[in-house]
């Protein structure tokens, strides 16, 4: 908390306060609220039923009344520091192929996640303060970004240089299933491996299967490196997956759990 004052230091206290599983990167954290806009982000969680016949996102993650009502108790306390916030919540359409396996078309699930925000905001689950995005349409602004625009730090830890390939999940899936990531598989497996519907399943299959679920993540924190560099974002997962955010960024993601 050094070099925070007036009111942001109140603005730290206050999520200090709400904190229910540790702030990571506080330093971060902490020059993020001196901004004049304090912005922050997170993924709400999606469902679906095993057919394939339904989405639902109105009763899930951000928009599940608890975590709603709780998340917007923070941004009020928030502005009554009169601090401008900002929270943009991003619905991942993508998952329910890249991570269920769906065979369904991207169009389709797209087309309905966009019917289910709509219907979301008619029946007032969404908050009319939050901006709503489809991280298709996040991930698309990143891959029309010409190599030269992005952090040419990152692009030569992660590309060793190469020469002109954009950011896309598809790279980022070949680099979660190589060598180097075996410890990080391992970590993520055994995590799974503590959930009730995972405790009969082998080892070997939630290590094999935790490969998208770190494609999935990793690629989710860089592109928030690049889009959103100052965001704090906002968990509403388990926080045992907080450090999977963070493997291809260059610097780390403030990541908050203000439930308690």
């Amino acid at each position: 908390m050094s070099g925070l004052s007036g009111a942001d230091a109140k603005v730290y206290e206050l999520i200090e306060s709400m904190e229910s599983a540790g702030i990571v990167a506080v330093p971060e954290l902490c020059e993020a609220v001196k901004a004049s806009t304090i912005t922050f982000v997170g993924f709400s969680c999606t469902f679906g039923d095993d057919g394939e016949r339904s989405i639902d996102i109105g009763r899930h993650g951000f928009f599940e009344r608890k975590t709603r009502s709780r998340t917007e108790n923070l941004l009020s306390k928030l502005r009554d520091l009169e601090k401008d916030v900002r929270f943009t919540v991003f619905i991942d359409d993508m998952e329910f192929r890249r991570v269920w396996g769906w065979s369904r078309s991207q169009e389709s699930l797209t087309e309905e996640c966009e019917f289910q925000i709509e219907l979301a905001r008619e029946e007032s689950q969404i908050p009319g303060d939050w901006d709503v995005e489809l991280w298709s349409r996040v991930e698309s602004r990143i891959e029309c970004i010409p190599k030269v625009c992005l952090n040419t730090e990152l692009w030569h830890q992660i590309n060793s240089g190469v020469a002109c390939a954009p950011i896309n999940y598809e790279m980022v899936l070949k680099w979660a299933a190589e060598p180097a990531q075996s410890r990080a598989l391992d970590e993520i497996a055994r995590m799974r491996q503590t959930y009730p519907r995972n405790r009969n399943v082998k080892l070997s299959e939630l290590r094999a299967s935790s490969v998208t679920g770190l494609a999935v993540y990793s690629h989710a924190g860089e592109v928030l490196e690049f889009l959103h560099p100052g965001a704090i974002f906002i968990h509403s997962a388990d926080h045992r997956r907080d450090h999977m955010l963070g493997y291809r960024r260059t610097k780390p993601l403030p990541i908050i759990h203000p439930w308690r």
